[in-house]
């Protein structure tokens, strides 16, 4: 026999590449029956991001664990051209320790989001998210025609915005709609014109 059939051929080898890069790129967080995102660790956040950012914009997420995201490089959730929509369930824990300090607009744990709901969540006291315009402890802009709701919420951290727009919450409401409930600040604000704690701008 002319083949040596111990050895892979080429085709063999691409199929085994192939598989190996999907399984490389698929996602690593749990799901639960629903196919909501259970988030323990930094790195399950991260990749939560990665993936809004990346056009899943509508998925949802519930923290299962206090997360610090000290020594984390940390993109925030939803761009100005993704906006987050889903439901993300903080279930009472804390996401702390998290430094941004970006010279961009829109930044927070969420950068931009559109019709999203936000709950029982804490930022921490160890955060300090630092940006230009429309800066906030949790969410940096809200745009779109949705109506964003953040409940049972609290902001501990820092805040500093070099321009417009910082607050506790919400840096700034472009566009659609924004309900904040039963939510308290004990963070520091500090920003340029428009700026306040709940909500820095509701246009």
């Amino acid at each position: 026999d002319k083949f040596n059939h111990s050895k892979p051929t080429a085709m063999k080898k691409m199929l085994l590449l192939f598989t190996l890069l999907i399984t490389i790129s698929a996602s690593a967080i749990n799901t639960n029956a629903d196919g909501t995102y259970l988030i323990s660790s930094a790195e399950d956040l991260c990749e939560f991001s990665s993936l809004v950012n990346g056009g899943r914009r509508n998925i949802n997420a519930l923290l299962t664990n206090n997360i610090s995201m000290k020594g984390y490089d940390y993109t925030p959730i939803g761009t100005n051209t993704m906006s987050y929509c889903g439901t993300f369930d903080g279930q009472g824990f804390t996401i702390d320790s998290l430094t941004l300090s970006l010279s961009s607009n829109g930044v927070g744990i969420f950068g931009y989001i559109d019709s999203a709901h936000i709950l029982n969540l804490t930022a921490g006291t160890a955060n300090n998210v630092k940006g230009k315009a429309f800066v906030g402890g949790f969410v940096g802009d809200k745009i779109g025609n949705g109506t964003a709701r953040i409940e049972r919420c609290g902001h501990e951290g820092k805040v500093t915005g070099s321009a417009e727009n910082a607050a506790a919450f919400v840096g700034c409401v472009h566009s659609g709609s924004l309900a904040i409930s039963y939510c308290y600040n004990s963070g520091r604000i500090s920003g340029n014109r428009e700026s306040a704690i709940f909500c820095g701008w509701m246009g």
